[in-house]
């Protein structure tokens, strides 16, 4: 993460402390335990916290994954309260596991939050369970995501990651072949669509800032030359694509999008929008790992939009 003014501001407001309930629910959750995987949504409240130093945010974060895994049966999956069988809802516990082991990564060697990884590492029992599971759905998570890489590069995450902690081998190399099949899904033919991750058919300035989102957070703790390499060049044409959508004012051209902006697709009752956030911290981040000021300004016009900054 990189230290600026807007993605600060950004943070300052996904972030919140309020983001999480001092039970540790978020979302949906507050009202009663609905599913794990909105839980994901407190990276936000721990990157507020470790971008501006306050123990408070961070240790409201980590309160998130332990309330995660309060709702977890001892088979290893997420309980819900949709009626939905465990093996179906599999995608919702990759979105936790991934979230959950980004964190990890992000305190394991912070020393002012050594407390606050010794909290998480005691969830590693839970943690090891939920990975059999994923690894014993890993074939219906595959045919679930096919079709939406950013779902996959979730699941990338969660296999991958957890193998930095785990030192189990198979699912380093099983989060490197989610990773290979959504790095597949972008166009790079030199095509007018060059860069775009296609979303069930399409590409989509919405989800190409979520897919970017992941190649980011993946990038810092990958340590195959080769993969990064690969993560590099999937970034930079991604960015460049999805800056392309970029209107002066900040706004996103949703033209032509498969899954947002245009009453595609509902989400909890509500037609899906861009996720603003989302695209510009796709496009900071990118731009910082790429040492690219144009792309960060562009992130930066994003959050002055969807904050009404001047």
């Amino acid at each position: 993460m990189i230290i600026n003014y807007y993605y600060n501001r950004l943070h300052e407001t996904k972030g919140a402390l309020s983001v999480v309930s001092s039970a540790g629910a978020v979302g949906h959750n507050k009202t009663g335990y609905v599913d794990v995987g909105v839980q994901r949504e407190a990276l936000w409240t721990l990157r507020y916290g470790v971008l501006l130093q306050s123990p408070d945010h961070v240790s409201r974060a980590v309160r998130a994954f332990e309330y995660g895994f309060e709702h977890q049966n001892p088979i290893g999956y997420f309980e819900n309260t949709l009626g939905i069988d465990p093996a179906v809802a599999v995608g919702g516990d990759a979105f936790f596991m991934a979230a959950f082991y980004t964190a990890c990564c992000m305190l394991k060697d912070d020393p002012a939050h050594t407390a606050e990884f010794a909290r998480l590492a005691t969830l590693k029992g839970g943690a090891a369970d939920a990975m059999k599971w994923l690894d014993a759905n890993k074939a219906t998570l595959y045919q679930q995501d096919a079709r939406t890489p950013n779902r996959l590069l979730f699941d990338a995450i969660a296999f991958y990651l957890s193998s930095k902690f785990t030192g189990y081998d198979k699912h380093r190399i099983l989060g490197e072949t989610f990773i290979t099949a959504a790095l597949a899904a972008q166009i790079t033919d030199g095509g007018t669509l060059d860069g775009s991750f296609t979303e069930k058919g399409g590409y989509d300035s919405s989800y190409q800032g979520v897919s970017l989102c992941n190649i980011a957070d993946l990038y810092p703790y990958c340590g195959d030359e080769a993969l990064r390499s690969k993560l590099v060049a999937a970034m930079g044409k991604g960015v460049d694509w999805l800056a392309s959508r970029i209107y002066d004012n900040g706004a996103v051209n949703v033209e032509g999008n498969s899954r947002t902006g245009l009453g595609q697709e509902v989400q909890s009752g509500k037609l899906k929008e861009p996720n603003l956030a989302e695209i510009a911290r796709a496009l900071i981040d990118c731009g910082g790992i790429l040492d690219d000021r144009a792309i960060i300004v562009t992130g930066e016009k994003v959050v002055k939009n969807a904050l009404n900054l001047q």
